[in-house]
């Protein structure tokens, strides 16, 4: 077995997309997860080597199938697309498949400053999950990454920005 083998959650995505390509890079085998494997990023990560698998973070009978023979996971979830709720729906049920599986260690990326009740229901949602992770006594790292530049660049960003709808 390669221990250098990676599940990636959110693969297609900013930091999924660019994890995913980083470890490829470095000779890790990738297992990257994404809803569309038809997707042009999903083709894009299949040509440089990953292995492209389907599956949905809502439904932990898919995701549960994509844990087989891994090792370290890599759990992102898109708010633009599911909300605060569903972040916080979405972590619990990886990191519960992670668990199921036994996986030696699970990477979480969350946001803000890790503190609760910030007001930031993005933040506060991720501040959730890593609770919820410490509640289930598995071996995992939290990583909050800075904002992608091209955040400034997204219409909706950059009016919500403009009228205080932080």
């Amino acid at each position: 077995m390669n221990l250098k083998q990676a599940l990636v959650f959110g693969a297609t995505g900013n930091i999924g997309g660019a994890t995913s390509c980083e470890l490829l890079n470095r000779g890790w085998l990738v297992r990257a997860v994404t809803r569309n494997p038809e997707s042009q990023k999903a083709k894009a990560l299949a040509e440089a080597g990953a292995d492209i698998v389907q599956a949905d973070m809502e439904d932990i009978n898919s995701i549960k199938n994509v844990f087989d023979g891994i090792t370290i996971v890599l759990s992102v979830q898109n708010w633009y697309l599911c909300g605060a709720e569903g972040e916080i729906r979405q972590g619990k049920l990886v990191a519960d498949a992670a668990k199921a599986a036994d996986v030696n260690h699970l990477v979480y990326i969350s946001a803000g400053d890790g503190q609760e009740n910030s007001g930031v229901p993005h933040f506060d949602s991720k501040v959730e999950v890593q609770k919820y992770l410490q509640s289930l006594q598995i071996p995992f790292t939290v990583i909050r990454p800075a904002p992608f530049m091209e955040l400034l660049a997204e219409k909706s960003f950059s009016l919500n920005y403009l009228h205080g709808d932080q």
